[in-house]
């Protein structure tokens, strides 16, 4: 597996957000392929704890890859040193 380091990754996250966003409203809008409904209080609420728990996903998985992705470069440093002393 390569690792690719991006030295952006919430910008990224903010630009894919902001793209299924525009997706999303022009799907609703311009083409009429959905409805969107009105929430009520509660409905607002779940669906305001369910986006905190994805952006918690969201930042514990780049926590992951980017220990995992120190691991492989420090794992590559380690055999050069073994390899040339």
């Amino acid at each position: 597996m390569q690792f690719v380091h991006f030295s952006f990754p919430w910008m990224l996250t903010a630009l894919h957000t902001f793209c299924g966003t525009i997706g999303c409203y022009i799907a609703a809008y311009v083409f009429g392929t959905f409805k969107p409904t009105q929430l009520n209080n509660k409905e607002n609420m779940i669906m305001i704890a369910f986006s905190v728990l994805y952006t918690i996903n969201i930042v514990s998985l780049y926590a992951l890859i980017r220990d995992k992705y120190c691991q492989y470069i420090s794992s590559e440093e380690s055999d050069k040193l073994t390899l040339y002393v």
